[in-house]
């Protein structure tokens, strides 16, 4: 391909990855087989932000609408996955806490679920939705046990306005309170909502509100509840972010949130101006099959956006599978800024239509001589240089002869010798 324009980075979103080449990550479904997988997307000078956020968000979908694949997010997968000492505690602790309510303590209970929800929301990203929802209900119904109902019911409220769709689980909180959650749940979802606009800095990513995706940041996220939300913004090659933001009735609120650079992803910020060069080859380059060094990838779409005339923006996806490193399949097309999420759903469906995921297909032949790489010369090894410092620093001393060698690049001095 010609050098590109897409040099400016993407926003990135995602979709299949499977796991690397010493561990693959299948899971079983069933008696189906799911490859987890990833996709990265690549933008050309003049496709919005928005536009990306909303291709990726078919990508996504498309990806989860197939049985045969698992849904990772890029993210997700930069980011660190290690959970603070704390936060592992108080989600061990939940269950200990459920226990203390049915065994009849609901001051220790409401003491520890106390504790625990300061701890989660000190460090919202490394907390499950489930695991903080369980807390909020463990300390509702510690409440309730301890005569406290107008806290009782207050916490069980807050608990509702960032998680309409949850049900009482009697198995797990005592079933006396089931009855006073219900109607808590029916007066809160029938009260009134409003709506909070959320700006990031920089612009793009993803935004979702209590799990359901609003688009690109900037993006306006109506029809909330009254109370406390929890806000997650995703940007490929930033932080994941989750803060709690307050929806009050009447109004529409401002919320900005600034997005934190990730160190593990210059390496894919490096490559992604690079990809370009290599999609479309039948066999993958060094950059494509370096992904793996990374995000740990069976398989890779890899989406290339410019702007289409007219409007819209023209998407190419090229599906690698980094076991093989050959190109399985390509697909294009032009989505208008109204359809791009449906159109990129579509596309992805069409990518992996007849696919083989298995990773047992033969590969195609390759014609290309085999390529040679020279070997360094002893003046460019890395460890030569750190040689050198060890040694002056150590006051050793070194006879050394220049040699003016033809095949040294200017600017550069050959030296042999001999360290005694």
């Amino acid at each position: 391909m010609n050098e590109p324009s897409f040099v400016r980075l993407v926003s990135g979103l995602v979709v299949l990855l499977a796991c690397g080449s010493a561990s693959v990550a299948i899971a079983q479904e069933g008696d189906a087989r799911r490859v987890t997988a990833t996709a990265l997307l690549v933008e050309e000078q003049g496709v919005t932000p928005a536009q990306v956020t909303n291709i990726g968000v078919g990508i996504r979908r498309g990806i989860e609408a197939d049985t045969r694949l698992r849904f990772a997010d890029p993210v997700e997968l930069l980011s660190d996955a290690s959970v603070p000492e704390e936060i592992q505690a108080a989600v061990d602790d939940l269950d200990a806490i459920a226990e203390l309510v049915r065994a009849g303590d609901p001051a220790e209970a409401q003491r520890r679920a106390e504790a625990a929800i300061g701890a989660f929301e000190m460090a919202l990203a490394a907390v499950k939705r489930a695991a903080l929802t369980d807390a909020y209900m463990l300390q509702a119904v510690s409440l309730c046990a301890l005569n406290q109902r107008r806290a009782c019911t207050e916490a069980f409220g807050r608990v509702v306005t960032f998680r309409e769709s949850i049900e009482y689980d009697e198995s797990r909180y005592p079933s006396q309170f089931a009855r006073l959650f219900a109607q808590v749940k029916e007066r809160v979802l029938a009260g009134p909502r409003g709506a909070v606009q959320i700006v990031a800095e920089p612009a793009g990513g993803e935004v979702f509100v209590d799990g359901r995706s609003f688009g690109s940041a900037p993006a306006l996220a109506d029809e909330l509840l009254i109370g406390d939300h929890f806000v997650t913004i995703k940007r490929v090659g930033f932080e994941k972010l989750i803060a709690r933001v307050t929806v009050e009735a009447g109004r529409t609120a401002t919320a900005r949130f600034p997005l934190q650079p990730i160190q593990r992803a210059l390496l894919l910020e490096r490559d992604l101006s690079r990809l370009p060069n290599e999609v479309g080859e039948t066999r993958a380059g060094p950059v494509i099959s370096g992904l793996t060094g990374y995000l740990f990838a069976n398989q890779v779409v890899i989406g290339l956006l410019r702007p289409a005339r007219g409007g819209g923006v023209d998407v190419a996806l090229y599906l690698y599978d980094l076991r093989t490193r050959f190109l399985l399949k390509q697909r294009n097309a032009t989505a208008r800024d109204e359809e791009a999420t449906e159109r990129a759903t579509a596309l992805v469906a069409e990518l992996y239509q007849g696919v083989d995921l298995s990773g047992n297909v033969e590969a195609p032949p390759d014609d290309r001589p085999p390529v040679v790489v020279p070997a360094r010369p002893l003046w460019q090894q890395w460890w030569f240089w750190t040689a050198i410092g060890v040694v002056a620093v150590s006051g050793v001393a070194i006879g050394l002869a220049v040699d003016t060698d033809p095949e040294v690049p200017q600017g550069f001095t050959r030296f042999t010798g001999t360290v005694r």
